[in-house]
């Protein structure tokens, strides 16, 4: 060590020092920073954002501290953010770019932006503000409207008169979205209507729209209007109705059933009309065809007012059928009882409740097993055995009630009482396998294959009692059947064997044939049968106890010719026995001898050359 030297430069290191010092502590900035905007609701806009080292820098942005998560609407690619279809409800706040070094994992969060959306309620309005009511308008008094629109900014208000503009004078006072009627005259009645407009668009008073009718204070006014009334078919309804003026108006009462368009029917006395002298209308034994609109007219030399009033006739209409459910012990069930999409099922609504098995009105408590919920859902947290039977669904108003049933069902596992046995049966007959079972509810009987295989065959019919009844066996139909008895609450199986005595019978059936003379030849008779059959040849027309013809052998059903001849023409008969049976058949065997070349070649010419004399002399 002592040999060494060593030189130091300070200096050098220090530099060196400083300067990764400095790499670490500011590894990368922010060159672009998101900027607010203005945009339109419904428009795209982006925020971007770079750093001026983007070497393993991962970009994210928040929107009021939490993540933005890719979506239908925003995307993050890099420092970029897409926003497609601004909304002011999910894109109010302040948007942060993050930027984190994956490295060293220093991160940096921008300035805050924040969108200023720009957007008008798609419909504008027109209300009444002063006075209250629209009957309440008076000649002379002080009407105050108001136009009912939103919108950032705050949109510009223009009125209208019967579609004319309106400017601010004497009679007018415009406030941005107040119109004043300083004092209401007849010349003032209309339709009163708005539009409302910033950049996000314009939109009109259309269907929102306020009309004036100020009278002279002599015309028809209305003291007294009907009101509407729901009655019971049979019962009696009764509308005042009272008008003031100068002079006195004259009351008539005008009628319009429900649904009709044509002009109103003009009421007078009758069988069960009557108008009292001071104006009121009144119905007795209401039906159906009186509901309605009923209108009072006021009558005088200077016009006519109305007022109307509707009539419905009360009813309730049937429920919809609820059938049965069947449900495993122990398993929750819910059904709701209602009317169908559309259908209020009576006038006025009818209520609905919910009855057990005994007729007792079913709780509503949550806490209960079986409860209530919303009025019309019958809900069981579990079933049990107890919940078998009916369970009714009620509906009532003043019209009366109608009543709709439901069945529940508590499913248990099947349980046999009655399982098949092997069978042992002949080929060609019938057989079958008994299987009966025992469930809430009574459970279906299946029949499949050892592989679980459905049976299809038209040879086989499952009964009503779920008895397999098998017609016209064959020995194919030989193996092991299943049968299977199930409800919703599970299934039990139960197997038989079914085994074939094939029949004794010809395989195949021996036939007739001709045996060439000289020609060595066979006759074969096959038989199967439960067991191996015995087969023998006899033929006919002779002595059967004797032995064949030493050209002829027979060897299990083979009658062989070494060679065919002509005694061996006749009838035989292949008799097959078995296990105490047997069955015959007889074939007739032709013997024929060949025809010698040279007669075949001079039967050829003779009929090539002249056929009907050549032959007469052959």
């Amino acid at each position: 060590m002592s040999g060494l030297k060593y030189r130091v430069f300070p200096n050098t290191l220090f530099i060196t020092l400083v300067i990764v010092t400095s790499k670490l502590a500011s590894s990368f900035e922010f060159e672009d920073e998101p900027i607010g905007r203005d945009v339109i609701e419904g428009k795209n806009t982006n925020f971007q954002c770079t750093v001026d080292d983007d070497t393993n820098v991962e970009f994210k942005w928040t929107l009021d501290g939490e993540d933005i998560a890719d979506d239908d609407r925003r995307t993050v690619s890099a420092g970029l953010l897409r926003i497609t279809g601004v909304d002011r409800m999910f894109d109010l706040g302040e948007f942060r770019c993050v930027a984190t070094d994956t490295v060293s994992g220093e991160t940096k969060t921008s300035n805050p932006a924040e969108l200023n959306i720009i957007w008008i309620q798609p419909s504008a309005k027109v209300t009444l503000k002063v006075p209250a009511e629209l009957d309440l308008i008076e000649e002379g008094m002080r009407v105050t409207l108001n136009c009912k629109i939103d919108g950032n900014p705050p949109p510009d208000i223009v009125w209208y008169h019967d579609k004319e503009k309106l400017v601010a004078d004497e009679d007018f006072e415009l406030n941005r979205n107040r119109l004043r009627i300083q004092s209401a005259r007849m010349k003032d009645s209309g339709v009163y209507s708005c539009h409302g407009q910033n950049r996000a668009g314009l939109v009109f008073s259309s269907g929102g729209n306020v009309t004036l009718n100020i009278l002279d204070a002599d015309f028809p006014i209305n003291q007294v209007a009907p009101e509407g009334d729901t009655i019971n078919v049979g019962g009696t309804a009764s509308f005042q109705c009272s008008y003031t003026g100068t002079p006195d108006p004259v009351i008539e009462w005008y009628f319009k059933g429900s649904g009709e368009v044509n002009n109103p029917v003009h009421l007078s006395n009758g069988t069960s009309t009557r108008i009292l002298p001071d104006g009121t209308l009144v119905i007795s034994d209401v039906v159906a065809e009186d509901e309605g609109t009923y209108i009072c007219m006021g009558v005088s030399e200077l016009g006519e007012a109305t007022v109307e009033a509707s009539l419905l006739v009360a009813k309730v209409e049937e429920l919809p059928n609820l059938g049965s459910r069947s449900i495993p012990d122990g398993e929750p069930l819910s059904v709701n009882c209602t009317y169908p999409y559309g259908v209020k099922g009576g006038v006025p609504t009818p209520q609905i409740s919910w009855l057990d098995q005994s007729g007792a009105l079913v709780s509503s408590n949550p806490a209960d097993r079986v409860h209530t919920e919303g009025g019309t859902y019958l809900v069981f947290k579990r079933v049990q055995e107890s919940d078998n039977g009916n369970f009714t669904c009620k509906a009532m108003n003043m019209a009366g009630e109608v009543t709709t049933q439901l069945g529940v069902i508590v499913a248990t596992i099947p349980e046999f009482t009655k399982k098949p046995k092997d069978v042992l049966a002949r080929e060609a007959a019938d057989a079958w396998l008994h299987c009966q079972a025992d469930a809430n509810p009574k459970p279906r009987i299946k029949w499949l294959q050892e592989d679980g295989r459905e049976i299809q065959d038209g040879r086989f019919m499952v009964l009503s009692n779920g008895t397999l009844h098998m017609r016209r066996l064959m020995t194919t139909d030989e193996g092991v059947y299943v049968c299977r008895a199930e409800t919703v609450a599970g299934s039990d199986v139960a197997k038989a064997t079914l085994s074939v005595m094939a029949v004794l019978k010809f395989s195949p059936v021996p036939s007739s044939k001709p045996l060439e003379l000289g020609e060595d030849s066979k006759l074969i008779c096959r038989a199967t049968a439960s067991v191996p059959p015995i087969v023998r040849w006899i033929k006919l027309g002779g002595d059967r106890s004797a032995p064949w013809d030493s050209h002829i052998n027979e060897t299990d059903g083979k009658l062989t010719f070494y060679p065919a001849m002509k005694t061996d023409a006749g009838r035989y008969m292949c008799v097959a026995t078995a296990s105490g049976e047997m069955i015959n058949i007889t074939v007739n065997i032709d013997v024929f001898g060949k025809i010698k070349n040279f007669v075949k070649l001079n039967v050829f010419f003779c009929g090539f050359f002249y056929l009907v004399y050549v032959l007469g002399r052959c």
